[in-house]
Parts: C-alpha cells; sequence; structure tokens
C-alpha cells in the first residue's frame, strides 16, 4: 500500500538532486568565465599591457608535437617603470609524456645581449622587453621559446592569494628581515600573498641569490 508514495518520493529527491547539481555545475562555469574574462581585463589594462608595443612583439612559436617551453619572468618594477627580470624561469610540458619541468636562470648570468654586447642577463628585459629576453636565451642556451608571462611583485602576491586563500605553511629555518620590508620566523608559519613575496625575495644568507631561486 506505501510502496507507490516511496517511489514518489524517491523519483522527487532525484528530480531535486539533479537541479541541485546542474545549478552547481552552472555556477562553477559562471564562475571560471568570470574570473578568465577578469584576467584577460586585467592583462589588457596592466603596467605590461604595451609589451608588443613599446618593444619588439614576442616572436616565439609553439611546437605541434613534443615539448612547449614558456619562458616566465618576474620583475622588480615597483612602479610604473619598467624593471630588470630578477626571476627569469623556463616551464617546459612535454606533449608525449605530459611531464613537466621547471628550471631557473640566475639573473647576474653574464651573456651576450643582441645589441648590447656582454650584460647581465636581467639586463635584457629591461632593454628590449620579453622578445630581447628570448632572443638573448636563444642566442647563449639554445633553448626555444613559444610563450612567455610577466609577473611583478603585486601580481605575485595576488597570484599566491589565488591559489591558496587560506595561506602557505612554510617552515622558515631562520630569521628573514633585511630587504624585504616585514620580519618572518624562524618556525612555522602560514604566509599570504604578501609574506610569500618577502619569503621568496629575502636572499642575505649564506646561500645568497641560489637560496631565493630555490625557495
Amino acid at each position: 500500500m506505501n510502496r507507490r508514495p516511496e517511489k514518489r518520493t524517491k523519483k522527487k529527491w532525484i528530480f531535486y538532486s539533479a537541479i541541485f547539481i546542474l545549478l552547481c555545475i552552472t555556477a562553477l562555469i559562471i564562475y571560471v568565465i568570470t574570473q578568465y574574462n577578469q584576467g584577460l581585463s586585467e592583462a589588457a589594462e596592466g603596467k605590461f599591457k604595451d609589451d608588443g608595443v613599446i618593444y619588439d612583439s614576442f616572436n616565439g612559436e609553439g611546437p605541434e608535437f613534443g615539448a612547449i617551453n614558456i619562458l616566465m619572468i618576474g620583475s622588480d618594477t615597483r612602479g610604473e617603470e619598467r624593471g630588470l627580470s630578477d626571476t627569469i624561469m623556463i616551464a617546459q610540458y612535454n606533449q608525449d609524456s605530459n611531464e613537466m619541468n621547471l628550471v631557473s636562470l640566475m639573473r647576474d648570468t653574464y651573456v651576450e645581449i643582441p645589441g648590447y654586447g656582454m650584460q647581465k642577463i636581467n639586463a635584457a628585459f629591461s632593454f628590449g622587453g620579453p622578445e630581447l629576453l628570448r632572443q638573448t636565451i636563444k642566442q647563449n642556451f639554445d633553448i626555444d621559446l613559444y610563450y612567455y608571462a610577466v609577473v611583478d611583485f603585486e601580481g605575485f602576491s595576488k597570484i599566491a592569494d589565488l591559489i591558496a586563500p587560506e595561506g602557505i605553511e612554510v617552515n622558515i629555518p631562520h630569521q628573514m628581515s633585511e630587504g624585504i620590508g616585514m620580519t618572518l620566523g624562524p618556525g612555522k608559519e602560514i604566509l599570504n600573498g604578501v609574506k610569500m613575496m618577502g619569503y621568496v625575495r629575502f636572499r642575505k644568507v649564506e646561500y645568497n641569490d641560489y637560496g631565493r631561486v630555490e625557495r
């Protein structure tokens, strides 16, 4: 006698569950699209919006197969000036094996910069933007770069907070304060974007710039 009401209740539960899941998926899609468009808008109006206009366009060409090399640039700019590329990394994604690798180029590496002679590699970005840095890496290390991303101090903090809004736990081996405008550690701390920026910038230790690059 009670089977029919039970079946109706079960069908209603399935129906409402399906509606709820559909609403969640729709909300997620809207959120992703909104974040993507917001990112495009910030990039279009950001400090590096004139790359390819005030400097030569980036001429890296992506491969159809195999490894994709992406030039990752961290500028030391604190205002509207161009600044140096004090962090230079190459991220590689292998389309065949799905493996990823990351390598850093030390900013004080003495290289031949096309048109400027022997200089520290971090000056190439200041002289001619991402394209000149790409040419410099190609000429000195024979590495092909297909795309690039550039971020400054403010952008780094925003990215860190976006990836880990609750912060990132870091075991700081010793006190860090000189040259970063804050005091960190020693010991475990939860770092937000601004403090994470100070953590990766600090280099007043025995390993100097090598320690900074490792962090």
